[in-house]
């Protein structure tokens, strides 16, 4: 049989929008990538695909923010496959990521397996919702943007229910603010000062390097031992959420707004800064990464000032009827 026969018996096999030819060599051997979770056996080779659920990097997920290249995201699927990191996710792309471009970019059958297995998001929220730690990489400095910690010293999350989210921005502009405040923490990449930034791709490939390298059996006895339906589990340093967190942090605004205004219905000076106040506190919040526990006990914190309030204003509007 030809080459051209039997890369034609191939493709009559399988449906063309999924079908992904992608070499035919002289010697009349056909690799043929079929983007289905079921592809038989090609005669005479074994394409094996392997097990995601026991990859190495199977706590970590690679957030891809307003993606503009498809190619930049079949790099990405394709260096996650060099680290065995299976979860990536895109928060509004700005192309189609199974596109030509795309597949051509993976470059092989495992990688091209991970991009048919890209979650897609609408917006970054839903993406780390139930990630303990979200860690946003930026090339800029500012007041915001201040580093949490440098690349040498991300580690993976101490225990296996824990999720770690790895956040990447545009290849243009980055992350917004507004997006960057989202992640519990900042971390910047050190390059040289002949190019600052790196391509997209290439920045994912350092840091799941740079984690596949840390995520060594080093763990905490209490770690292996604890299960996450245990008690004690939920007293284990980040095992809150960011929605949690989140939702602490609009509960205590709301209870700072009633504590203000009693305040000045007491005379007493009002808090001028509260914007910047919930900044640092979110961001203190999400730097200690506590635990469930933890952010239990400072809802029941607020719930007495909040009962306290309560009270402070029935008695407001009690003065206020019987004069």
């Amino acid at each position: 049989m030809s080459t051209v026969s039997a890369v034609s018996w191939l493709c009559s096999c399988y449906p063309s929008r999924e079908r992904r030819l992608w070499r035919a060599s002289p010697s009349l051997s056909v690799r043929l990538w079929v983007c289905s979770s079921a592809t038989p056996a090609l005669p005479g080779r074994d394409i094996h695909v392997p097990d995601f659920s026991d990859g190495i990097l199977r706590n970590a997920r690679v957030v891809l923010v307003g993606t503009q290249h498809a190619g930049n995201i079949g790099s990405v699927c394709r260096a996650a496959a060099n680290f065995e990191c299976r979860d990536i996710y895109l928060v509004n792309a700005c192309c189609d990521h199974q596109s030509q471009e795309g597949f051509n970019a993976a470059a092989n059958t495992v990688s091209r397996e991970l991009l048919c297995q890209i979650h897609a998001k609408e917006s970054l929220s839903q993406a780390i919702e139930n990630c303990s730690m979200a860690v946003a990489f930026t090339r800029r400095i500012g007041k915001i943007r201040l580093p949490s910690f440098s690349l040498s010293e991300l580690i993976a999350p101490e225990h296996e229910d824990l999720k770690l989210a790895l956040v990447f921005g545009r290849e243009d502009c980055g992350l917004h603010t507004e997006e960057l405040l989202q992640c519990t923490h900042v971390c910047t990449i050190c390059t040289g000062s002949w190019q600052g930034s790196l391509n997209l791709s290439h920045a994912v490939t350092v840091v799941l390097s740079r984690l596949y390298e840390s995520w060594v059996p080093k763990k905490l006895d209490i770690y292996e031992t604890v299960r996450p339906d245990s008690v004690v589990y939920n007293t284990l340093p980040g095992t809150a959420s960011v929605n949690e967190v989140e939702n602490l942090l609009h509960r205590w605004e709301d209870v700072f707004m009633s504590c203000n205004y009693l305040a000045k219905w007491a005379g007493m000076p009002e808090f001028k800064t509260p914007d910047r106040l919930f900044l640092f506190l979110r961001k203190l919040l999400q730097r200690g990464r506590p635990s469930i526990r933890e952010v239990a006990y400072l809802h029941g914190f607020l719930t007495v000032i909040e009962n306290l309030a309560k009270v402070v204003s029935r008695t407001e509007r009690s003065q206020d009827a019987n004069s």
